[in-house]
């Protein structure tokens, strides 16, 4: 098993070595998870919601919507699960 030192920023963010990126595959901006294992953290990459996001964009495209109706609908979306969950509680 390979072992890297790296530095966590004030910011929380830590950077992969260039070796473990290629090792999981990981291309200019990418998802990970990260979970905690005991004492441990696990990073994998999530490839399935890679997937499913550029499906999602590509049907997007071909549909004709654009960004602003998308955010609208996601918005409108949001508002909705809102009121569901909080009831009328002014947000």
């Amino acid at each position: 098993m390979e072992s890297y030192i790296g530095k966590v920023s004030s910011a929380g963010q830590l950077t992969l070595p260039k070796r473990i990126r290629k090792a999981l595959g990981l291309k200019g901006s990418e998802y990970v998870e990260v979970a905690l294992l005991g004492k441990a953290v696990v990073i994998r990459r999530l490839r399935e919601e890679d997937e499913l996001l550029d499906t999602l964009r590509r049907k997007v495209k071909k549909s004709g919507l654009t960004r602003a109706r998308v955010r609208e609908l996601v918005d409108e979306a949001g508002r909705k699960a809102w009121k569901k969950r909080y009831g009328q509680a002014a947000r």
